[in-house]
C-alpha cells in the first residue's frame, strides 16, 4: 500500500472496517472501498468493451501506477501455466478519484468505472476519459456472446461461453419449416434486433420439431447478447437476486428453454415465476431493463397462462409441427436418403433416419422362472 494510502486509512481507521471491502466470494470490491474510504457514495463513469492491454501501456506512459495501485488480481487457468490474465485492478488516481478495471468479458476486454466526488478537479475526470477512449473500444459485434446462467458460492451469475455461429447461421428456413412459419420468422428476428425492445416470444410443440435448432440460429444471426437459462435454472428466475443480476444486462435477449415450469397457469401455484415474466415482458421491469424474453416449451398452450399471451406483451407465438408430407420428402430426398415418405414427419426423424429404432420394448436380462 502506498504512503497516500496509509495517510488516509489513518485519518479513517475509527471507522474503517476492511471486512466490509470484501465480497461474499472474498475478493476486493472498489465501491465498498472508496465508500468506507471516503464516506462518500461515488459518482461514476463506465466504459465497456475496453482493450485492457493498450489503456494499461497509456496508463503507465502517464502515470506511475505501481504507486497507485490498491489491488490486482492475476488469474491462472493452468497450475502449470506461464502466463496469467489480469482479474480486477484499482488505482487511487488522486484523492476521491479512483480507477478501476474488470474484466467482464475475455482476458484482454475490460470494463473500466472511473469513480470520483464533487471535490475532484474536473480536469482530471477529463484527462482519465480522453485515455480510455483513446483505446480502441472492442465492437459489439465481438463483445456479443452467448451468457449461460450460473449459481455459484458467490451466487448467481451470467457466465460468457463460446457458441459458434457460423455452424448454426445458414440454417434454410424454408426448407426445415413449414411455409407458415416464414412469417413469423421474419417478425421476431426483426423485433429482436431492436435496440432496448421489450416483449415475448413464445415456441412450442412437440420434441423434435426443431425448437432448439432455432434458437441456435436466433443466437448466431441477432446481434444482441443473449443470456440462456438452462432448464433445470429456470424456476430461479423468482429469485430476488436473479432480477438484480438483470440490471446489468440491459437490451438483452434472455432465453428459457423448456420453460414449462415458468409459464403455465398461477393456479398451478408458480405465481411468482410468472408474475416476473410479467414484469420482464410489459411491466416496469420491461421499461427499466429492455430485456426480451424467448420462451420455449413441450406442453400445450392451454395450459399456460393467459395473461403471458396479452397483446402488447406478445411478440409472436408458434406452434412447431410435423413437417407437411411434402416437405418431409424434400428435405428427406434433399439430405440423399431415397425414403418414400408417407406420413408427416418431424425434424429429428427426417435427419436421423440412418440411427437405429430402438424397441420400446426391452430384453429381460436373467432368468425366467
Amino acid at each position: 500500500m502506498t504512503k497516500l494510502q496509509l495517510s488516509l486509512l489513518k485519518e479513517s481507521e475509527k471507522r474503517l472496517d476492511l471486512s466490509l471491502m470484501m465480497r461474499r466470494a472474498g475478493y476486493f470490491d472498489p465501491y465498498v472501498y472508496y465508500y468506507v474510504l471516503y464516506k462518500f457514495i461515488p459518482y461514476r463513469i463506465v466504459f465497456e468493451g475496453v482493450d485492457f492491454n493498450l489503456l494499461v501501456t497509456k496508463l503507465m506512459e502517464k502515470f506511475e501506477l505501481k504507486e497507485k495501485t490498491i489491488v490486482k488480481t492475476e488469474k491462472f487457468d493452468d497450475c502449470k501455466a506461464e502466463n496469467s490474465s489480469v482479474g480486477l485492478s484499482a488505482f487511487l488516481m488522486d484523492n476521491e478519484l479512483m480507477l478501476a478495471i474488470e474484466d467482464n468479458y475475455q482476458d484482454y476486454i475490460a470494463d473500466v468505472h472511473i469513480l470520483y466526488s464533487d471535490s475532484v478537479n474536473p480536469e482530471r475526470v477529463a484527462e482519465l476519459k480522453q485515455i480510455i477512449k483513446q483505446c480502441e473500444l472492442i465492437p459489439r459485434s465481438i463483445r456479443e456472446e452467448l451468457y449461460l446462467l450460473v449459481r455459484d458460492r458467490i451466487g448467481f451469475n451470467f457466465s460468457p461461453f463460446n457458441f459458434n455461429k457460423k455452424q448454426y447461421s445458414n440454417l434454410d428456413i424454408d426448407h426445415n419449416y413449414n411455409d407458415s412459419f416464414k412469417p413469423i420468422n421474419e417478425l421476431i428476428l426483426e423485433r429482436l434486433s431492436r435496440e432496448n425492445d421489450k416483449g415475448l416470444v413464445i415456441l412450442y410443440g412437440k420434441t423434435g420439431t426443431g425448437k432448439t435448432n432455432y434458437i441456435r440460429y436466433i443466437c448466431s444471426v441477432v446481434n444482441k447478447r443473449k443470456l440462456f437459462v438452462p432448464p433445470h435454472m429456470a424456476t430461479h428466475i423468482t429469485d430476488p437476486e436473479f432480477i438484480s443480476l438483470l440490471k446489468d444486462y440491459s437490451n438483452s435477449i434472455l432465453i428459457i428453454e423448456d420453460a414449462e415450469n415458468v409459464v403455465q397457469q398461477r393456479a398451478t401455484g408458480r405465481h411468482s415465476a410468472v408474475s416476473n415474466l410479467l414484469n420482464l415482458s410489459d411491466g416496469l421491469l420491461a421499461d427499466c431493463f429492455s430485456i426480451q424474453i424467448v420462451c420455449t416449451f413441450n406442453c400445450d398452450i392451454a395450459a399456460i397462462d393467459k395473461a403471458l399471451l396479452r397483446k402488447g406483451r406478445l411478440i409472436a407465438k408458434y406452434e412447431f409441427k410435423e413437417l407437411s408430407l411434402e416437405k418431409s420428402q424434400h428435405l428427406s430426398a434433399n439430405l440423399g436418403f431415397d425414403t418414400i415418405v408417407k406420413k408427416p414427419m418431424t425434424l429429428a426423424e427426417i435427419y436421423n433416419q440412418q440411427e437405429i429404432e430402438f424397441s420400446e420394448h426391452t430384453a429381460v436380462i436373467g432368468f425366467r422362472s
